[in-house]
């Protein structure tokens, strides 16, 4: 009689042991699943921030190519188109005999002093018609050039008639004080000077072409671009910067 309940008592603590040997397993499944269902999660969530990271830097990365044309008044009463495309902003008429084409960064000096000696020599040769004139913004020296650059563009999408006088008063207004200028920095000089307008200032503090600034900046130092005000005349490069005077002769010449 002992023996059987004995035998009895054993087999109970067999199952006992069994149900929780089992009850074990279970939980170690139901852990390892938990851990597998949050690293899966912090993959999702990994993954939709390496995605929203990429998607971000990719705009960021994207040229917007600025296209417009237009008709500007330049001297006193000459009506002239003005084109921007192509990495420049071109004024003058589309059958001058002369193309004057100038890569400039609103950030250099050196370009700050040429637009002063030749800036208007340059407007007097379009308003003449012996010339065309193609501005070739990019960046040599400091950011200012970029923003400047891109602030300008946007001017001459929305507001091409101002489009000279903000070109050659981003040059005017360059110094240490503003050279770290903001784009709202850059939108209250504008509209200080009068120049406004909802489409430009969105265009003027986002920004917009700052990456074709820099886009332009490559595409010129590959073609032999290698500083700035560099000239080029009907497609040859100016070995010297001319002076007004050299200008002028040289497109009364080619005019014949």
């Amino acid at each position: 009689m002992a023996k059987k309940d004995d035998d009895r008592i054993l087999a109970i603590r067999q199952k006992a042991n069994e149900a929780r040997q089992q009850q074990k397993r279970a939980e170690v499944r139901r852990k390892a699943f938990l851990q597998i269902g949050v690293i899966v999660a912090v993959l999702v969530v990994v993954g939709g921030i390496v995605f929203a990271v990429v998607a971000i830097n990719r705009a960021s990365q994207e040229v917007v190519t600025p296209e417009a044309s237009a008709t500007v008044t330049v001297g006193e009463s000459t009506d002239v188109p003005l084109e921007v495309g192509e990495g420049a902003v071109r004024v003058g008429s589309a059958d001058a005999p002369t193309t004057v084409a100038i890569y400039e960064d609103f950030s250099c000096p050196h370009c700050q002093d040429y637009e002063a000696i030749i800036g208007d020599t340059l407007v007097e040769l379009v308003a003449s018609g012996d010339a065309a004139v193609e501005y070739h913004p990019i960046n040599i020296v400091t950011d200012y050039g970029v923003r400047a650059g891109s602030v300008a563009t946007c001017v001459a999408v929305h507001e091409p008639e101002s489009w000279l006088g903000v070109h050659s008063g981003l040059f005017t207004v360059h110094d240490s004080s503003t050279d770290a200028w903001s784009y709202e920095q850059f939108a209250t000089f504008l509209d200080g000077q009068g120049i406004g307008g909802e489409e430009l200032l969105e265009c003027v503090e986002s920004g917009r072409y700052a990456n074709w600034i820099e886009q332009n900046t490559r595409e010129a130092l590959d073609s032999g671009v290698t500083g700035t005000p560099t000239v080029y005349i009907n497609g040859e490069k100016a070995e010297t910067l001319p002076t007004a005077e050299e200008l002028q002769a040289t497109v009364a010449e080619l005019a014949g």
